[in-house]
């Protein structure tokens, strides 16, 4: 939230509580880095809203509901960080930097699990 969202929610918990208990509008941008089954994610999604995927730590397939697409005007984009460090590796650099820098003041942090694969 000190960087600029308004409401960070974990994939881990409902979407629709925190967005009604912060009383925003439904979110315009969804990002999924884990896969799966989407409909939980993707509901509180508001109208032409996008789903940007940019991993698949889940191994398994991105799964969203066909009405996301129909009904709501749902558009899903891919990003693949390896393009972009090719592309522009200048620019990735100076963000990786900021990031180093918000960890050194401890503003930023990292849970992360080891699993065997």
């Amino acid at each position: 939230k000190e960087l600029g969202g308004t409401v960070v929610v974990d994939s881990a918990e409902p979407l629709w509580p925190a967005i009604k208990d912060a009383r925003i509008p439904e979110p315009r941008l969804v990002l999924d880095c884990i896969g799966g089954n989407l409909t939980g994610t993707v509901s509180a999604a508001g109208d032409s809203s996008t789903l940007v995927i940019f991993g698949g730590l889940s191994l398994k397939p991105h799964m969203v509901p066909t009405g996301k697409y129909i009904y709501n005007d749902l558009r899903v984009r891919g990003f693949l960080l390896q393009r972009l460090i090719k592309q522009d590796t200048a620019s990735f650099l100076a963000a990786a930097e900021q990031v180093a820098v918000l960890l050194r003041a401890n503003r930023l942090d990292v849970d992360a699990d080891m699993r065997k694969f």
